[in-house]
């Protein structure tokens, strides 16, 4: 009897286990969202440096332009976002973080211009939390304070990454804290 309740432990110890590390091997939170409006000076010069890329061919792998017919006009039109993430990986072995995708509902979809794409792609250990940033431009031009807050409500956040065994799979962050 003791032999069957050692092995019926044992193996939930270990399904246990083999569960989470498939299921549930990343956590991703959103801690905090800061929304700035591109005229600060801070901002000027990324701004600049996107208008000049709006009319180029994009292919710069540190912008992401997600809507491709974007003009960039008058400086006051835009507001920088920035989402600061906590990334956790419960994972025996390190998980590669492979991108991350925006998804808006059909109000904003078009007002979401530009995404900066370079703090995502790395790896996560289980030491601990990393913290992630997501940049994102976004049309502002006609809205009220309300309205930029309502857009940064349904913007959602998906963090795509390599498992261990080389499957490609995407967790969706969770806010917890309201812009």
């Amino acid at each position: 009897m003791r032999m069957k309740m050692g092995l019926y432990i044992g193996f939930f110890v270990i399904f246990t286990i083999v569960f989470t590390q498939i299921a549930f091997p990343v956590s991703i939170k959103v801690t905090d969202i800061r929304v700035s409006p591109a005229e600060n000076e801070e901002h000027v010069n990324v701004f600049k440096d996107l208008q000049g890329k709006a009319g180029q061919i994009r292919n710069d792998s540190n912008y992401n332009f997600l809507n491709k017919y974007t003009v960039l006009e008058d400086i006051r039109d835009y507001h920088f976002a920035e989402y600061l993430m906590e990334v956790e990986s419960t994972s025996l072995i390190p998980l590669e973080l492979q991108y991350a995708r925006i998804e808006a509902g059909e109000k904003y979809k078009d007002r979401i211009l530009v995404q900066k794409n370079d703090s995502i792609g790395e790896k996560v250990s289980t030491s601990g939390a990393e913290a992630k940033k997501l940049q994102l431009l976004i049309n502002t031009s006609e809205m009220a304070e309300s309205d930029i807050q309502a857009m940064m409500k349904d913007i959602e956040v998906h963090i795509g990454w390599k498992s261990m065994f080389g499957w490609e799979r995407e967790n969706k962050a969770y806010l917890t804290k309201v812009y």
